[in-house]
């Protein structure tokens, strides 16, 4: 069957969300990281956390086919929260790696391109998302996400919904999409 796992990756606390091929939410988590834990050290932990997260819905799901949505870091105007993310993102994408098999891609996003789809508006604030979320897709129990859940379920929605397959460029098996321009 076929996944896509939304990652809101970040320094400190990131959200995923799982949905399948029949669209149902079937895992969702958030990876915490405590702030006395330094920047190095926390990365290795994101990378850790993020790969049993791979091993964890491998074990259980099986799927034959994976689809990892994440946000793309480009654009971001504070440097520092910049390099974090980063940071946080590359130790993601290592622990993809670390997992890979076969029929698995990543694909990026700008969150701006997220929110717009969803809220109708870049930079929406996340009770914005979350009450997008809940009038366009109810099926969904939001309430029992957390905010960086709900932003990695607004990732693969974006991308189950939202954008045609078609539009994606693929190299080594990794996607990544520009926005194209709302009608």
């Amino acid at each position: 069957m076929k996944y896509t796992l939304g990652v809101d990756i970040a320094l400190r606390k990131s959200g995923l969300a799982l949905l399948d091929g029949d669209d149902k939410l079937v895992y969702h988590d958030i990876i915490t990281v405590p702030a006395k834990v330094d920047y190095t050290e926390a990365v290795l932990e994101i990378y850790e956390k993020v790969t049993a997260a791979y091993t964890f819905i491998e074990n259980k799901f099986s799927p034959e086919n994976l689809t990892t949505v994440m946000e793309d870091v480009a654009g971001f105007v504070h440097i520092k929260a910049a390099l974090a993310i980063h940071a946080a993102r590359t130790a993601a994408v290592l622990a993809y790696h670390h997992s890979h098999t076969s029929n698995r891609s990543i694909v990026y996003y700008t969150p701006n391109a997220v929110k717009y789809w969803l809220a109708n508006k870049r930079g929406a604030k996340k009770e914005e998302l979350q009450s997008a979320i809940a009038s366009r897709f109810p099926q969904y129990n939001y309430a029992s996400l957390g905010e960086d859940e709900i932003d990695a379920l607004a990732l693969v929605l974006y991308h189950t919904k939202g954008v045609q397959s078609t539009d994606a460029n693929v190299v080594s098996g990794t996607k990544r999409r520009r926005v194209p321009k709302r009608a």
